[in-house]
């Protein structure tokens, strides 16, 4: 019976123990010699009424120039004491987190870093909190605009920003909308008519050509009534593959060969005469004109033989 209740009292105890009195700090841990740093210590479960103490040492030569006690029943006046750098808070809690915020100038010669330590105690608790602090030098005229340094600071590191002025600003507003939206059609514009011209380029792929013969290419029929010379002689004109007729007193005719079954010889004998346009195709109509002419030339002298 006697272990049954121990162990939740002692778990009762231990729970109290947890939850009881503690303190946090905030501090930067980073800072510029020359500047101030503010520091804020917070009681966390403070027992109302039951009087604490919260002592803070600080690193050789920092001085606290400011403090403030929130959440405390006495006055200001009586809650610090002061032993060289070491600084004594104590007074009684009026609310569970009183708050201690104080402020320290650090010196233009400091540098490296600096360790504040925090005691804190009652009537049945105590403990302790060390945070660190690391403060960088600034060295004016070095020709290096330090962080935390400035045109007032270091006027030779720093120099002062030049403001924009603002007929700059001016100008911008005043230029015409309507400029910029002429630029911006001229552009679509000329972006339309390229893509215009690329497709019709696409389109015209596979077209084939056809050009016809003019009319005035093809031979005119010769007259074909002559009288045949009663002496006929044999007279073979080269490429039409036929004798002209002997003249007799009866009329003959002469048929010529057409202009399609004359390429058509011509093809059967140069197979590698193409049927599109050629120079080739212009020659055999050209030839076929002249050999044309040739078999009137030849009936014109049997005819002149005839009389």
């Amino acid at each position: 019976m006697k272990k049954v209740v121990f162990y939740p009292l002692l778990f009762l105890i231990s729970i109290n123990l947890a939850l009881g009195l503690n303190i946090t700090k905030d501090i930067p841990t980073f800072t510029n010699s020359g500047k101030d740093i503010t520091v804020k210590i917070s009681v966390i479960d403070a027992n109302i009424g039951a009087k604490i103490s919260v002592i803070e040492l600080l690193p050789i030569n920092f001085e606290i120039s400011d403090w403030v006690v929130i959440g405390a029943t006495e006055a200001q006046a009586q809650i610090l004491t002061k032993n060289n750098n070491v600084y004594n808070w104590s007074f009684t809690p009026s609310e569970a987190s009183p708050e201690i915020t104080y402020t320290v100038p650090i010196s233009p010669a400091s540098n490296g870093e600096f360790t504040f330590v925090s005691k804190w105690s009652s009537a049945t608790e105590s403990g302790n909190l060390e945070k660190k602090l690391n403060v960088i030098s600034i060295l004016c005229g070095n020709s290096i605009c330090d962080e935390g340094e400035d045109e007032t600071i270091c006027s030779a590191d720093c120099q002062p920003v030049e403001e924009v002025s603002e007929s700059v600003f001016e100008k911008k507003k005043k230029r015409n909308p309507y400029v910029q939206v002429l630029i911006i059609a001229v552009i679509l514009g000329l972006a339309g008519f390229v893509i215009y011209k690329i497709r019709e380029i696409k389109k015209t792929k596979g077209v084939k050509l056809e050009i016809k013969i003019p009319e005035s290419l093809k031979p005119e029929k010769p007259k074909n009534v002559i009288k045949q010379d009663p002496n006929p002689e044999k007279t073979e004109v080269e490429g039409f593959g036929s004798e002209l007729p002997s003249f007799h007193d009866e009329t003959a005719s002469l048929e010529l060969p057409s202009l399609e079954d004359y390429q058509k010889d011509i093809k059967e004998e140069m197979p590698d005469i193409k049927p599109a346009e050629t120079p080739k195709e212009k020659h055999s109509k050209l030839n076929y004109k002249k050999k044309v002419k040739d078999v009137g030339n030849l009936f014109s002298r049997a005819f002149k033989k005839e009389k």
